[in-house]
């Protein structure tokens, strides 16, 4: 009897642990996924408003240092859809080890 005990705690604090775990990863994840997206909205807000300022005749060195400027903005909005889509991933393949965890789980463990 309080071997049964014993084995129904420890699997209770195991799944407590794995439970709270997966909780936090949740949470990193979404935090880096917000903080990408944050990015790329303030970075289109800037160039927005960087482009609404630029005379429409602008120089010759203006536009090429404008043009060099969204290009490096293309290029890191480029990579922070590249880790948006690792992040899709990775979330896909936990979801499906959260998943076969809750449904081994019993009644309000769920």
């Amino acid at each position: 009897m309080k071997f049964a005990a014993v084995c129904l705690l420890s699997v209770l604090v195991v799944t407590e642990g794995t439970s709270m775990f997966l909780r936090q990863r949740a949470a990193a994840k979404a935090q880096e996924a917000a903080e990408l997206l944050g990015e790329n909205r303030a970075a289109g807000q800037f160039f927005k408003s960087l482009l609404e300022g630029l005379p429409k005749n602008a120089t010759k060195a203006k536009q090429e240092a404008v043009i060099a400027s969204l290009e490096a903005e293309v290029d890191k909005l480029s990579e922070n859809v590249v880790k948006l889509k690792d992040i899709e991933k990775s979330e896909t393949k936990h979801q499906d080890a959260s998943d076969r965890l809750k449904s081994s789980l019993k009644g309000k463990d769920k």
